[in-house]
Parts: C-alpha cells; sequence; structure tokens
C-alpha cells in the first residue's frame, strides 16, 4: 500500500492528473488493494484490450494530497 502511495505522489509531482494500472483478475490481493485504495475498473486499454483475465483500474488523483 505504501509503495502504490509513493507512485501516486510522484505522478502528481511530475503533472499527471491520474493513475492507471492493471493486474489479473485471479490476483486477488492486487484487485482488493486497488479497490481499497480508491481505483475503479475501467474498460482495458492498450495492450490488455481483449485480455480475459486483465482487469483495469483507475484513480483520480487528489491534488491537495
Amino acid at each position: 500500500k505504501r509503495i502504490l502511495q509513493e507512485l501516486e505522489k510522484w505522478a502528481l509531482e511530475i503533472g499527471y492528473r491520474a493513475c492507471r494500472l492493471e493486474t489479473g483478475r485471479r490476483l486477488a490481493d492486487a484487485v482488493g488493494l486497488y479497490h481499497q485504495s480508491g481505483y475503479t475498473v475501467i474498460p482495458n486499454y492498450g495492450q490488455y484490450e481483449g485480455v480475459d483475465n486483465s482487469v483495469c483500474f483507475e484513480k483520480v488523483l487528489d491534488h491537495q494530497q
């Protein structure tokens, strides 16, 4: 969780407004972490389009952090 928070902080510092990430559907711990961290499921994008085992997430970053 701490690593994810640091990555979000870094993304804000370099000008990103959102984070997107991908994991496998069978990786329940990762899926749970992303949900608990405020990420929502989005349609698979890029190289993950059409990959049944992939689940993609996005979180709009809070610039007040």
